[in-house]
C-alpha cells in the first residue's frame, strides 16, 4: 500500500549542522521545510504533542538565528545509542504554526544557505 504524502513543502536534509533548541532540549536538525522540522533532542523529555512551542535554530557556519519559531510537535520516538549510552534521544517531527513573514524569512535562508540540493543528495 503506497503512503499518501502530507507535506506542503519539501523537507531539505541540511548540509552542515544546525542546532535546534526548545523546551530545554537541545538537539541536531536532520532536515527542515517552510513547514516544519525533523531532528534529534537530547534529553528528549519534554517532546509533548499536545503543547505548542517556541524553538530557536542556530547555524554556526553562516551565524545565521531563526528566533521564536512557533511549532507543533507531530511526532517523537526514543531513539537508543544516537549519541551516548544512557543518554535519552529522541526524534522530533513538527510542524511550523503562525510564521510572522520575518520568522519565514529567516527559515528560508537557512534551507537556501544550508539546504541539500537534490543532485548533493543522491535522489532521483
Amino acid at each position: 500500500m503506497k503512503m499518501i504524502e502530507r507535506r506542503q513543502h519539501k523537507r531539505i536534509p541540511l548540509k552542515e549542522k544546525c542546532l535546534i533548541h526548545h523546551a530545554g532540549n537541545v538537539g541536531e536538525i536532520i532536515d527542515l521545510s517552510l513547514g516544519g522540522i525533523s531532528c534529534w533532542c537530547i534529553n528528549g523529555d519534554n517532546c509533548s504533542t499536545t503543547t505548542s512551542r517556541k524553538i530557536d535554530i542556530y547555524c554556526q557556519e553562516r551565524r545565521l538565528w531563526a528566533r521564536g519559531i512557533p511549532m507543533r510537535m507531530l511526532s517523537s520516538e526514543l531513539v537508543s545509542g544516537r549519541f551516548l549510552e544512557g543518554v535519552p534521544v529522541k526524534i522530533c517531527r513538527s510542524n511550523f504554526t503562525d510564521l510572522q513573514p520575518e520568522q519565514l524569512a529567516e527559515v528560508e535562508n537557512i534551507i537556501l544557505s544550508h539546504g541539500q540540493a537534490e543532485a548533493d543528495s543522491g535522489a532521483a
